[in-house]
């Protein structure tokens, strides 16, 4: 679990995140969704040690992540950004292998080899191994970074919790891939090890993937729980000063969002 306590914090005079608290359980599909410049991406940030808060805590299973070295907090969290920029001529499994990094020194071993092997597979990428990573498009790169994400993070150790923190990892991708993706992502809670915290911006996508939403407004939270508490007519009015029509489908019991 990761629990956020009090967080403030800011950049110059601008205050990013103010007074936040919140938890990301594990198995569970944990989501972030607000408008821009709400502070999802700060509070991302911040649970990654990219940004330091003003007062506050952020806890890894009850480890306050100060007390973690960057070389420890490697080789269970893993890192999704925005703007992933190559400029090497590196093949696909090269750029996979890099989320193994953390794990061996001079050569991978087979461990390894077999992880990056099993997350290209997951991911869709394994055909392509061998290609250059600058010739593939800019869906194809999202999916490769995807498996590199996952193949550090792939082990599952006894009695510890694994994070994967997504920054708006649908980027790139077309409506296809942004289902499986996100069908992926729910067969992967299956191991109950793994805490998954994420930033999307379909309020669609959030609500028919998570199991607790944080709507953040303003650098604050405006509401947190299950997509059906959140995902209200008078938040998403409040967030976003759009009037949603809201259609909840009996048989399957989803729920959509619509602007006119």
């Amino acid at each position: 679990m990761i629990a956020v306590r009090d967080i403030t914090a800011t950049a110059g005079s601008k205050t990013l995140l103010e007074g936040i608290n919140a938890e990301f359980l594990a198995g569970k599909m944990n989501l972030i969704v607000g408008p821009n410049g709400a502070g999802k991406s700060s509070l991302i940030k911040v649970l990654c040690k990219q940004l330091k808060p003003q007062t506050g805590s952020v806890s890894f299973d009850g480890v306050d992540a100060l007390g973690i070295s960057l070389e420890s907090f490697a080789k269970f969290r893993a890192v999704l950004s925005q703007n992933i920029d190559m400029a090497f001529p590196l093949t696909v499994e090269e750029v996979v292998m890099m989320g193994r990094y953390p794990h061996f020194v001079g050569k991978p071993g087979p461990h390894d080899i077999e992880a990056v092997k099993e997350a290209m597979t997951l991911f869709d990428v394994l055909d392509f191994r061998d290609r250059n990573y600058l010739t593939l498009s800019g869906g194809e790169r999202q999916r490769v970074h995807f498996a590199r994400v996952m193949s550090q993070i792939w082990y599952p150790e006894v009695g510890k919790s694994r994070y994967l923190l997504l920054d708006e990892p649908l980027t790139f991708l077309d409506v296809h891939y942004q289902f499986a993706f996100m069908h992926q992502l729910r067969q992967l809670l299956s191991q109950s090890s793994l805490v998954i915290v994420g930033v999307v911006h379909d309020l669609n996508l959030a609500s028919r993937f998570a199991d607790h939403i944080l709507l953040l407004h303003n650098g604050k939270v405006l509401s947190a729980g299950v997509p059906s508490t959140v995902l209200t007519a008078e938040h998403v009015k409040q967030a976003f000063q759009l009037e949603p029509v809201i259609y909840e489908n009996a048989k399957s019991g989803g729920r959509y969002l619509f602007f006119e």
